[in-house]
């Protein structure tokens, strides 16, 4: 008899840490909205309150063209080269949340700080993206699902809701 020689498709996997861009005083904010419904809600209502509560008088909101690609380079660039800190939402789909992780670590890797909106249904995703794309540690803010769907006064009171661990997350707590 010959030798039968078997193959286990497993590959090992390795992760780095490439670590996140460097957080400090926000004097512009930047928003990036992903094109999800009621999303743009979300941010405004968390613009006002940033706007209140640390002062910030700069902001740039961008919107993304589709939920499920990555931003175009000069929303990426333009967002990177002028503003201190980035919100992006909302991740509450598969490819919407994959893509807006990818928005975030492209912008934290250019050297600017992001805090990414998860929806709770989508978060594990997230986290598993992060890692694959060697930043676990990416800060990301968690909201209860859904975002789409509802009323404009409830998707408010989610934003104010999570004020708290986004002010946590911009330091990077």
């Amino acid at each position: 008899m010959g030798e039968i020689e078997v193959f286990v498709p497993v590959a090992s996997a390795e992760f780095r840490d490439i670590g996140l861009a460097r957080r400090g005083e926000v004097r512009t904010l930047g928003f990036l909205w992903n094109d999800k419904p009621n999303g743009d809600i979300l941010l405004r209502t968390l613009e006002k309150l940033l706007k209140d509560k640390l002062g910030v008088s700069n902001t740039i909101f961008r919107k993304k063209p589709f939920a499920s690609s990555g931003a175009p380079e000069d929303v990426i660039e333009e967002l990177s080269g002028k503003s201190d800190l980035v919100i992006l939402a909302v991740g509450d789909c598969g490819s919407c949340t994959s893509w807006l992780i990818h928005d975030a670590v492209e912008l934290e890797k250019r050297g600017t700080p992001t805090v990414s909106i998860l929806t709770d249904e989508f978060s594990s995703l997230g986290k598993m993206e992060a890692q694959a794309l060697s930043m676990p540690r990416l800060p990301t803010v968690i909201i209860p699902h859904p975002v789409g769907g509802i009323k404009e006064r409830e998707v408010e009171d989610k934003a104010k809701k999570a004020l708290g661990e986004i002010l946590k997350a911009m330091k990077g707590e």
